[in-house]
């Protein structure tokens, strides 16, 4: 899994920053890989902490010095329970 924070959200994909710099390049999505997103949502009265579970592509992935930003293309999104209840901004892991 990698810390991320969600630059950049709309239907069809995010633009995600890693939040540290990886060494490990397997680590970190390449274009082409499957990727499973999590992205936090704001706390709900009626339904508690809550995310968007994505299963995207990622298309591009640069390193700009402190981290990563990666581009996802979204193939399936789904609102659901947060895996992680300490999750931050966003989670990503490579599948």
């Amino acid at each position: 899994m990698i810390d991320g924070t969600t630059l950049n959200l709309g239907r069809l994909g995010a633009l995600v920053a890693t939040a540290r710099d990886y060494d490990a390049s397997d680590l970190v999505p390449q274009p082409g890989d499957t990727v499973q997103l999590e992205i936090a949502l704001p706390v709900h009265r009626n339904f508690g902490q809550r995310c968007l579970a994505c299963d995207a592509v990622a298309v591009r992935a640069t390193n700009g010095g402190t981290g990563f930003l990666v581009a996802l293309q979204f193939e399936r999104v789904e609102i659901r329970s947060l895996f992680a209840e300490s999750a931050a901004a966003g989670r990503m892991g490579v599948m």
